[in-house]
């Protein structure tokens, strides 16, 4: 039982102790898959040097072009700061 408890405890403690990846990097996955890894552009335009979260607002809102007006649709303003933040370390 002590074992069970001591291996518990680690395990916790480990997971505390990582690094998890912030829900900016996480939603960005998404992202990354017209716009690039890095941000740096292929299907969609690169994002260095852009408001990120004043064009996912304006998407949001219904303006732009139908993809990014239906990938924002479901974002909180949360998350558009969260990818906008994440965006601008890239």
């Amino acid at each position: 039982m002590k074992y069970s408890i001591a291996m518990f405890a680690l395990l916790v403690s480990v997971g505390c102790n990582a690094d998890p990846m912030s829900e900016g990097e996480a939603r960005f996955r998404i992202c990354g898959a017209c716009h690039g890894a890095q941000g740096e552009g292929g299907i969609g335009p690169a994002l260095a040097g852009r408001d990120i979260a004043a064009l996912l607002r304006s998407f949001k809102a219904g303006e732009g072009n139908a993809i990014m007006v239906s990938q924002a649709s479901g974002l909180t303003p949360e998350q558009i700061e969260a990818i906008a933040a994440y965006v601008k370390t890239l």
